[in-house]
Order: C-alpha cells, then sequence, then structure tokens
C-alpha cells in the first residue's frame, strides 16, 4: 500500500540501520543524462579537489568529487534527480510509459536492486494522482512536459531503487553504509550533511547566515514570484561558497530529500530521514533552511515536497 501525505514535517531525527538484501541488480543501462567531473578533472585548482573522477557514463545528474572526512573522495549528483531523468528509469525497467504504473513485484527477476523492506512496494508512481501535489505538473508530470524539475512523489523505495539503477546509491554514510538514529545530522558520518555543511563548517550550503531569497524555499517564492519547485538553472546562487562544495545545487529549498537513514528495519511501520531544508520556520527564522532541518516519513509515504539524489564512491 502506498500512502500520500503533506510534508508538514516536524524536525527529528531517524537512523538507517536498514537491510541490503537485495534480490539482485542488473548493470545500469541507458544513457547517462549528464557527464560528471571532478573538481581537479575539469581542469579547477581548487585546493579541495581531488584527483578522483567521478562517473561519467551513469544516468541521472553530474557528479562532483568531494573529500570526506577521513581524507577519501566520495561522489555526490550536483543536483536532485529530475523527472527527465526518473521517467528515463521508469521507461527503461518498465518497457514504456504506458507502465509506469506497473507493480514491482511484476518487473522481470533481476530488473532492480531491492532491500528486503522494500518488498511491499506496489509501484514505482503513484498509480492514481489523488493527491494536489502529485497533481501538480512541477511535481509530477506524466507528460514529459517538465523534464527539468525535480522528481517529487516518490518514496523512499522508489529513489534506492533509481539510484541502484543508476550505478549508484541513495546517500547515507561514508563507504555506502546505512547512518545509524544518533548520527543523521552528524557531518563527520553523514555524507548529505557533510556536503550541506562544507565539511561541518557552516550551518547552510551557502554560509552561517540565513539569506532570504537565495535558494527556492518557500521566502523565494514570495521574493521573486517564482514557482516552488524548478530546475538547478533557476536558482544559480543556491549553492556551497567554497570548493567542490559550490558545485552541489539545492540542497537548501527546492524539494526535500530522501536519505539512507531509516529506524529499525524490523518495525512495522519502517521510518526513515528527510533532510527537509525548503521548509521556513515562521516562528524561527534563522533556522529556515539550514542543513540539519529534517523529518521523517514512513518507507512507502508519498509526498510532493520530497524527492532525492544519489551519490556513490
Amino acid at each position: 500500500m502506498r500512502v500520500t501525505t503533506s510534508l508538514a514535517l516536524v524536525t527529528i531525527v531517524f537512523a538507517c540501520g536498514c537491510s541490503k538484501e537485495e534480490i539482485s541488480a542488473d548493470e545500469p543501462s541507458g544513457p547517462a543524462a549528464d557527464a560528471g567531473l571532478s573538481a581537479a578533472e575539469d581542469g579547477s585548482s581548487d585546493e579541495n579537489a581531488t584527483a578522483k573522477a567521478c562517473p561519467a557514463d551513469r544516468p541521472g545528474p553530474a557528479m562532483v568529487a568531494l573529500p570526506t572526512p577521513s581524507g577519501g573522495t566520495y561522489c555526490m549528483d550536483s543536483t536532485e534527480v529530475t523527472q527527465g531523468q526518473y521517467f528515463e528509469f521508469l521507461t527503461t525497467v518498465t518497457g514504456g510509459q504506458s507502465h509506469w504504473g506497473k507493480p514491482v513485484s511484476s518487473l522481470p527477476a533481476g530488473t532492480l536492486a531491492i532491500p528486503e523492506q522494500c518488498k511491499g512496494n506496489t509501484a514505482l508512481l503513484p498509480e492514481e494522482l489523488v493527491y494536489v501535489y502529485c497533481a501538480d505538473p512541477s511535481v509530477l508530470d506524466r507528460t514529459g512536459m517538465h523534464p527539468d524539475y525535480p522528481i517529487g512523489c516518490v518514496d523512499w523505495c522508489d529513489a534506492y531503487a533509481y539510484c541502484a539503477w543508476a550505478g549508484k546509491r541513495l546517500c547515507g554514510g561514508f563507504g555506502g553504509d546505512s547512518v545509524a538514529l544518533e548520527s543523521t545530522a552528524d557531518p563527520m558520518k553523514a555524507e548529505w550533511m557533510w556536503a550541506c555543511t562544507q565539511g561541518g563548517t557552516t550551518a547552510f550550503p551557502y554560509g552561517d547566515t540565513y539569506e532570504p531569497g537565495l535558494c527556492m524555499d518557500r521566502n523565494w517564492v514570495e521574493l521573486t514570484g517564482g514557482p516552488a519547485y524548478a530546475q538547478a538553472s533557476d536558482v544559480p546562487e543556491c549553492h556551497g561558497s567554497t570548493p567542490p562544495f559550490d558545485r552541489v545545487y539545492n540542497l537548501s529549498g527546492n524539494r526535500a530529500e530522501w536519505q539512507d537513514n531509516c529506524g529499525d528495519t524490523g518495525a512495522p511501520n519502517l521510518t526513515c530521514a528527510v533532510h527537509s531544508a525548503a521548509l521556513i520556520d515562521t516562528s524561527n527564522p534563522d533556522k529556515s533552511g539550514r542543513c540539519d532541518a529534517k523529518a521523517g516519513l514512513n518507507i512507502l509515504e508519498l509526498t510532493g515536497g520530497v524527492g532525492f539524489r544519489c551519490c556513490s564512491d
């Protein structure tokens, strides 16, 4: 059963001891939507750049090489996964647009990597657009008219399946591990948090002080009159202020993002964390859009305000 819900989220930290007992996973197919280069590979001389090149032949957003706390390197999608990129995935694994609502269980064996806790996932998109945010074309446009907008109305299992298909993984802990309950907001252990805080040095992706209108949060909508969600090129200033973090966009604003930070996998209603930096706290505007803004959703819940991006080693 799939659940739709509004993004009236509270600030709660959830962990992920998620089981990675997968059925199987084929190598990703289909052309890459973008080519990703590390900071060193693209010719820049950033002192934080590493010699490692991110995969350039995999579907999805271009990837950026980021340093880890231990001195290694990992790669992160430069933007959220878009509708066009997600629909490419659907078309590939289901055989065509007419099968987008096809149950995951009916797909050929070996088509997707499906964790044990996701075997109850019934579809890779909501079968009926019964929820207002899912009916908004900027969130979920089945006609393909908004391919550059970030995908919404996908649950944790959908995000996990896409990242695995693309030869990546849902961002979690360094080295591909899940993030423990007490470490969800710890930049020294959580990849997403490390990138958003520029290596644990700032409260926002761009600095320590909230700047209204810089990222696509609700203040951005009020100040610009623009849509609630759009492609990365519409918010060119919403990125880190120091290399190579300045090449990762929309960690604050646009959609909140699923993380590989879930609760007890044996619980009947598994809850996973989303980083909801797009939310505005009207009672405390200084905390709006902070990297540590987070909430929890059931693993199969759908909401227009939540999408995702992928990471890889």
